[in-house]
């Protein structure tokens, strides 16, 4: 498995590669996007890790965090499999 750069914001996929049963060699490549760190979607949603993790953790109202942070945050979350 290794990493492959694809797009422009240095999106990342991973390359899976595997032999059939048979004797004969036959890669394939599965391109699959690749989770988001903590640190990547404090950095998209450009909020703080706290807000982050009180909108993921679902205590986002108990904080007042407004509803559009919330959206933007799970919005990113949600795009990049996180």
């Amino acid at each position: 498995m290794s990493l492959l750069n694809h797009g422009t914001e240095n999106q990342y996929w991973e390359k899976s590669t595997f032999r059939l049963k048979s004797n004969e060699n036959i890669f394939q490549i599965t391109l699959l996007p690749m989770s988001l760190s903590l640190k990547d979607l404090v950095n998209k949603a450009d909020v703080s890790k706290t807000t982050v993790s009180l909108v993921l953790n679902g205590k986002s109202s108990i904080y007042r965090i407004s509803k559009e942070t919330e959206n933007r945050i799970l919005k990113i979350a949600k795009d990049h499999n996180y």
